[in-house]
């Protein structure tokens, strides 16, 4: 069975590895374009102080500062537009990897594990599971026992359930949709993709 912090690593050992060749790629495009910018600036500016020295020196320096703070906002634009499409495009991947595993064996034989955690409880519970998983809904009420009802929401496309609790007025979240929104937070957090 796939745990969901194994579930979690393999998904974040995926990420990283994308994500640092694309990041590669993306500061040499950055460097290449601050070179040959600086070497038509110093050009130009080279130009100017034969012809007024002491007036085009300043000059140039401020259109310098200026024409580099373009780059710099062009590149961290650029940069963070990549950084975005890169992520949307890992998470979509990591989403249909998800929905596969849904329809696999596996996926029944981990929810009913899951769901066999809670079984017999000496309290009110609500089983909300996606309506893919509908025909599920019996077989895993036996489990829990006849305290509990199912429902079926909208709101789990991915898989999993959501077991609620009505005696402590709290729920349990064993979606994939919420691991997911997890581990896209946690990406984000400790994925090292900042703007140099």
């Amino acid at each position: 069975m796939i745990t969901k912090e194994e579930l979690l690593k393999c998904f974040q050992s995926e990420i990283t590895a994308i994500s640092e060749a694309e990041i590669a790629e993306a500061q040499r495009e950055m460097k290449e374009i601050r070179l040959r910018t600086e070497q038509e600036i110093n050009e130009g500016a080279q130009e100017a102080a034969r012809l007024w020295f002491e007036q085009e020196a300043q000059d140039l320096s401020a259109r310098h500062a200026v024409a580099m703070s373009h780059i710099n906002d062009e590149n961290h634009r650029r940069l963070m537009t990549e950084r975005s499409l890169m992520v949307e495009e890992l998470f979509e991947a990591v989403k249909q990897q998800l929905m596969q595993f849904h329809k696999d064996k596996q996926y029944q034989e981990l929810i009913t594990k899951k769901i066999s955690a809670y079984a017999n409880r000496d309290e009110t519970l609500v089983l909300q599971l996606g309506h893919d998983d509908e025909a599920l809904m019996k077989q895993l009420l036996s489990i829990l026992g006849n305290r509990a009802t199912g429902e079926i929401v909208d709101d789990i496309v991915l898989g999993g359930f959501r077991l609620v609790l009505k005696d402590k007025e709290r729920a349990i979240d064993e979606t994939l949709d919420s691991a997911l929104i997890e581990a896209r937070k946690d990406f984000l957090q400790t994925s090292a993709l900042t703007i140099a």
